[in-house]
């Protein structure tokens, strides 16, 4: 900001015309200076906000979704072998994250279980054929403190039916470098009106409920 200094002459001073319209000049340049000053500490505001935030990527090998049910014979579990995950968090100097723009991402055809048929009737059960995709995605942010838990709010899509779900979570930030979110959230399959899978002309049906644990790191992009 530039100050300009001068000096007015004692007999402009004296006249009550030219006095009143300096003084009104005087006050509309305090006005200006003012308004200037309040744009320039919100602009200085936003800009302080969009720096600290963060895009972080997906630490594939690190990473890992489990899905867990029951059955009328025995407990299973698949695993899904690959998925993306995108989002947004800002780090304050504690390590404290607001977590937003939270976008994931799972094929269907790569849920997998330890069984080929069973593998395949996940896969009918889920329409992979019509709806390939399951994904889950946050428009809000969430603040969270640095190893402690909180929950996110999101739409989550399951053969084409979108539910609003509240995802739990534990975030541990090392160093902002690495961000490590785990937690488990239960589910109904009939909430998404997916038909649990039988197996073994029927002799084995599963349980309508199902719960997915997630292990995701994250390090910056």
């Amino acid at each position: 900001m530039i100050f300009l200094r001068f000096s007015i002459p004692k007999s402009l001073l004296l006249c009550p015309t030219i006095s009143i319209g300096l003084i009104g000049i005087m006050k509309t340049m305090k006005k200006i200076t003012f308004k200037s000053l309040i744009v320039s500490l919100l602009l200085l505001s936003i800009q302080a906000t969009v720096s600290g935030q963060t895009t972080y990527q997906l630490a594939k090998d690190a990473s890992k979704i489990t899905i867990l049910g029951t059955s009328s014979v025995h407990d299973w579990t698949v695993e899904v072998d690959e998925f993306k995950c995108d989002v947004s968090i800002a780090l304050d100097d504690n390590s404290n994250a607001a977590v937003s723009g939270v976008n994931v991402i799972c094929e269907v055809k790569n849920i997998e279980s330890d069984n080929r048929i069973m593998t395949g009737k996940i896969y009918k059960a889920l329409e992979g054929d019509d709806h390939p995709q399951i994904t889950f995605k946050v428009a809000d942010a969430v603040n969270v403190a640095n190893g402690t838990e909180s929950a996110v709010k999101g739409q989550l899509t399951i053969a084409g039916q979108t539910k609003a779900v509240s995802l739990p979570f534990k975030l541990v930030s090392e160093n902002g470098s690495t961000i490590k979110i785990e937690g488990k959230v239960p589910l109904k399959m009939s909430d998404f009106k997916i038909d649990p899978p039988t197996a073994m002309m029927g002799a084995l049906k599963t349980g309508d409920d199902i719960e997915i644990a997630y292990s995701i790191v994250l390090t910056k992009k």
